[in-house]
This record gives C-alpha cells, sequence and structure tokens, in this order.
C-alpha cells in the first residue's frame, strides 16, 4: 500500500503533466498573439484557451484529491527518495507555472496593443463616415440658397 507523500507525489506527477501541457498552450496562444494577420487566429486562440480552462478544471480535481489524501490519516515517515521527489516536483510545478504567466503577461500586453490599435482605426472610420456624410445630400433634396442682401 502506497504511503499519503507517496500518492500525493503520484498525483503531483499528473499535475505537472497538465501545467506541461498548459504551457505548450500559452506557447501557442503567443505565436497567434504575435502572428495574427487575418481573422483566423482568434478561432484558434478562443480554442486554446477552452482548452486551458479544462486542464485548470483537471487541475482543480487534482488540488481536491491531494487534499483529501493529506486528511487521512497515515504515515508521513517516508524515504529520504520520497521526499526528494515531492520537493523537486513541487520546484517544476512552480516553475512551469511561472513560465505560464510570462507568457501570458505578454500575450495580454500584445492583445492590449492590438485592441488599442483596432480601437484608432474604428474611431478613423467613425470620422470618415461622419464626414462622408456631412458633404453628401440626400436624394430628392434640393440645397438650399443663400441669397446675400446686405449689398
Amino acid at each position: 500500500m502506497m504511503s499519503v507523500l507517496e500518492e500525493v507525489v503520484e498525483k503531483l506527477r499528473r499535475e505537472k503533466d497538465i501545467f506541461s501541457e498548459m504551457l505548450q498552450i500559452a506557447d501557442r496562444q503567443l505565436q497567434l498573439a504575435r502572428g495574427a494577420e487575418d481573422e483566423s487566429w482568434l478561432d484558434e486562440f478562443l480554442r486554446l484557451l477552452e482548452l486551458r480552462q479544462g486542464l485548470m478544471q483537471e487541475v482543480d480535481q487534482l488540488t481536491k484529491e491531494v487534499e483529501a489524501v493529506r486528511a487521512r490519516p497515515g504515515s508521513y515517515e517516508e524515504t529520504g527518495e520520497v521526499r526528494e521527489k515531492y520537493r523537486t516536483l513541487v520546484d517544476e510545478i512552480k516553475g512551469l507555472i511561472a513560465q505560464i504567466q510570462a507568457k501570458d503577461t505578454t500575450c495580454q500586453e500584445i492583445m492590449q496593443a492590438r485592441l488599442k490599435g483596432l480601437e484608432e482605426k474604428l474611431g478613423e472610420v467613425r470620422t470618415s463616415r461622419k464626414a462622408n456624410q456631412a458633404y453628401r445630400l440626400p436624394p430628392g433634396t434640393n440645397p438650399a440658397w443663400f441669397i446675400d442682401k446686405k449689398r
């Protein structure tokens, strides 16, 4: 029978695999954000966000399972090898999370800059439309004439 810490280590291995997958997804999202020239990138970006959401739900479930294992009575007297595996996995997971956060921050900055650019273009289009409407007469109207009678 596995000890409490050995069970926790097994769950942490799965968690590490999930975070590795999430890092790959974050990397792909960053590539999409940097290289998007047409609108097709957005569908892929949103699909990846959905995938990440599913992975986060798995992490949440694993966290609950780890808490349940830790709450059980059992022996925590482990060999140095098991403790070392535990510490190594925790450090690796923390490293993966830091890398994911860095990629997400960069991606968010790119997306905000892109959104600002779109807002500026939209403002230009609105200004052009208003100017165009001001110079066009609606069909069927006669232009008003102004006669200067002061002369």
